[in-house]
């Protein structure tokens, strides 16, 4: 049995929270930040949940990306990735959740967390671009015209590479199938 008023006790009854109200796996995703936080929060000497402060979870979350995440690899190797103001986000939502929570259940008098506000992160950039299949006609009128010299040079490799039939949309080439 987990003693009362320990970051244990909290976590436990957030996460049988949780499970009646949400899946499995955004379960799993709100407890791992809290735990994290919690865990961070017991190096700092913070070992009762009550005395946790919003300077607390400000230096937290600053920590989170200022820091470098590392672990060892499946060949022993150490591998190192630095956090960005997107995982910042992550904990700041879950921990929005757990202190919220825990608010409600009057364990606090009033959330830490709030006056702590994070925008959104922008979406990452498409990573693809867009491809059109070129038919027999169009590859051949590429294959015999004189290509311009300031055409891409992947382009004009894969122009003269026989069966390629895909041409970037925005390829300047393009303009001249239209014949």
């Amino acid at each position: 049995m987990v003693q009362s008023g320990t970051w244990e006790w909290l976590l436990q009854g957030f996460k049988f929270e949780l499970e009646t109200e949400v899946k499995p796996r955004t379960v799993e995703y709100y407890y791992k930040h809290a735990r994290l936080c919690a865990r961070w929060a017991q190096n700092q000497g913070l070992d009762d949940p009550y005395f946790i402060t919003k300077r607390h979870l400000q230096a937290f979350l600053y920590q989170i990306v200022r820091n470098s995440e590392m672990w060892i690899g499946g060949n022993g190797a150490i591998c190192k990735a630095q956090r960005s103001e997107r995982t910042r986000w992550h904990y700041y939502r879950a921990l929005k959740r757990f202190f919220s929570w825990a608010a409600k259940e009057d364990y606090f008098n009033q959330n830490p967390l709030n006056g702590i506000k994070l925008k959104a992160p922008k979406p990452p950039p498409k990573a693809y671009q867009r491809y059109e299949v070129l038919s027999a006609y169009e590859l051949f009128t590429l294959t015999l015209c004189q290509l311009p010299p300031d055409l891409p040079s992947v382009v004009v490799e894969a122009v003269r590479r026989e069966g390629f039939l895909f041409i970037p949309q925005k390829c300047p080439a393009r303009n001249m199938m239209k014949i």
